[in-house]
């Protein structure tokens, strides 16, 4: 039954008939047996049901902050109960889920080497990616950057990148740029460089 509702919910006309509270047909005025679509915060849907042997039912879906829940229940005593223990079951579902930040503007994910005696280079994300994450469930967090990086290089180059994975499928990816501008030293600056680098050499040898 869940399975055929989230089927069926891919139609809009199916979508924006079952959210209806009171219709209008042929003179006649119709008056939904979903209660929940007037007390349940986020419902959408989706169909009731009741027959002597199969007792109080419905497949219910409910809209959150970036995610569709969907809880179905079969067999209830009464109406009411029903409606009680449904009501519960979503309220649950819906507080598994959060919107949180999955990739974090200008956090730095890496450090890359740079020649010539600089200080190592920060790679930080290039913009902030938010998702719906499930409770409970670690997402897994992937950085492709290289080890060293050869000069010039800018402020916002790309770098690399992160992925991010929730039991092994992508989620997201994000470039990774460079977080300062780096120039090539001149003549004169690698000749400084190469001459600090010799008489380090040479004091380690009597040291």
């Amino acid at each position: 039954m869940t399975k055929l509702a989230q089927i069926l919910m891919h139609d809009a006309f199916v979508r924006s008939v079952v959210r209806q509270r009171v219709a209008h047909i042929t003179g006649r005025t119709l008056h939904t047996w979903n209660d929940l679509l007037a007390t349940f915060p986020g419902l959408i849907g989706v169909k009731t049901g009741h027959t002597d042997k199969a007792g109080w039912s419905e497949v219910a879906a409910a809209q959150g902050r970036g995610v569709t829940i969907y809880a179905t229940l079969l067999g209830e005593p009464s109406r009411s109960v029903r409606n009680a223990d449904l009501a519960q079951l979503l309220a649950w579902g819906l507080a598994q889920y959060r919107v949180v930040p999955i990739v974090s503007a200008r956090r730095v994910y890496a450090t890359a080497s740079v020649p010539w005696g600089k200080r190592p280079l920060r790679l930080v994300a290039s913009k902030e990616i938010v998702r719906v994450a499930r409770l409970g469930r670690p997402l897994t967090e992937r950085v492709v950057t290289p080890t060293v990086v050869s000069l010039p290089v800018r402020a916002g180059d790309r770098l690399g990148e992160v992925r991010v994975y929730d039991r092994g499928k992508l989620v997201a990816r994000a470039p990774l740029v460079a977080d300062r501008t780096i120039s090539r030293p001149g003549m004169l600056g690698r000749v400084g460089w190469y001459a600090e680098r010799t008489l380090d050499h040479i004091g380690g040898w009597f040291s």
